[in-house]
């Protein structure tokens, strides 16, 4: 209910699922799109969805894939060109910068098989960097930094 935006992704090779009627009839059609996957194989009916944003998208081959993304984005950010944001408080680059190294660490430990709980430690500490920025987590070192930064006279 909270969500910008939501993807539902629906099997193209099968009739829907009542649950799936369901979620398409009580779907905000401004902040749903569509992906019916597998439309890669002949017995795909992905052209029969009459949902204004679905996408015939395969998984497996990445046809459709672009389309799909160009819209998630449209919808999120806009249509115009993303440019490199830039940061002006030395907190969140910092924040940013241990989030970076937190999920290059996950990703590391991903490729060599490592247990799910390293992984997900990584993880975890990446979300706790992001949320310094976002006001999510906030600790007294936060506070103390924030505020170091302030003159607040009588």
């Amino acid at each position: 209910e909270e969500a910008d935006l939501v993807l539902l992704v629906l099997d193209g090779t099968r009739p829907l699922d009542p649950i799936e009627v369901e979620a398409l009839e009580q779907a905000d059609r401004s902040r749903t799109v569509v992906a019916v996957n597998k439309g890669d194989l002949p017995q795909a009916r992905c052209g029969e969805l009459p949902y204004p944003s679905s996408f015939e998208v395969s998984a497996r081959t990445g046809e459709g894939l672009d389309a799909l993304r160009r819209e998630l984005r449209e919808r999120l950010v806009g249509g115009g060109p993303i440019e490199d944001p830039i940061l002006t408080n030395s907190r969140h680059a910092r924040a940013l910068e241990q989030a970076e190294a937190d999920l290059a660490r996950a990703a590391t430990a991903a490729a060599k098989g490592l247990s799910e709980e390293l992984l997900l430690e990584d993880l975890r500490q990446a979300m706790r960097h992001l949320g310094e920025i976002t006001g999510e987590f906030t600790t007294e070192d936060l506070y103390d930094r924030i505020f170091s930064s302030f003159c607040i006279g009588k």
